[in-house]
């Protein structure tokens, strides 16, 4: 794969938005067999991405990745932020996050 020490890639894509802008991009969680425009979504490095703030005092995970790996914080100014607690559980199951906000 080119990387070094046999890594695999370490990108991942993540998209923030509410139901308005998941529906007008066709964002669709459920049919991911569909697969998701690349360029609706913001690439991050893995081994360094541990935080996402969504600027949203409401946020929900729609993509998968086990509960243990991650929580979801309110800040100070009462909104939420993404901390990810175990990169390597948390991207095992999709290389894309998907938060709803409101």
């Amino acid at each position: 794969n080119g990387l070094p020490n046999g890594e695999r890639c370490a990108t991942a894509y993540f998209f923030v938005g509410d139901r308005k802008a998941l529906r007008n991009n066709d964002i669709n969680v459920k049919d991911r067999d569909s697969g998701y425009r690349a360029e609706l979504f913001t690439p991050v490095d893995i081994r360094v991405f541990d935080r996402l703030e969504t600027g949203a005092k409401s946020a929900k995970i729609l993509t998968k990745h086990p509960e243990s790996s991650y929580e979801l914080q309110r800040g100070a100014d009462k909104t939420y932020v993404l901390i990810i607690k175990n990169a390597t559980d948390f991207w095992s199951a999709s290389r894309y996050l998907i938060i709803q906000t409101r």
